[in-house]
């Protein structure tokens, strides 16, 4: 990539993944229902969890549903992915 490109990738990075999130709204990406039996052992005794880069939560739902009595910490750089992931009815 060239480094002009980078670089306006960088700085309006957010403006970017709004425009996704916009257009592609919650069906850009597959829930990651295999996440608790791949890392099981990983969150078996984790209260917590942080996911940066949390989109529309394909991650976070998933790991709530199988991992309970867990509290999960979902961020994201895109404002228009957190309005989506509040507005779920999940």
């Amino acid at each position: 990539v060239p480094a002009a490109w980078a670089e306006w990738y960088v700085r309006d990075a957010a403006k970017h993944w709004d425009g996704f999130y916009s257009r592609n709204t919650v069906n850009a990406y597959k829930d990651r229902h295999y996440l608790g039996s791949e890392f099981g052992a990983l969150l078996a005794n984790a209260r917590v969890v942080l996911e940066l880069g949390c989109g529309v939560g394909n991650t976070a739902f998933p790991l709530l549903d199988e991992l309970h009595e867990r509290f999960v910490y979902a961020l994201d750089f895109s404002a228009r992915s957190i309005q989506l992931l509040r507005a779920s009815e999940r």
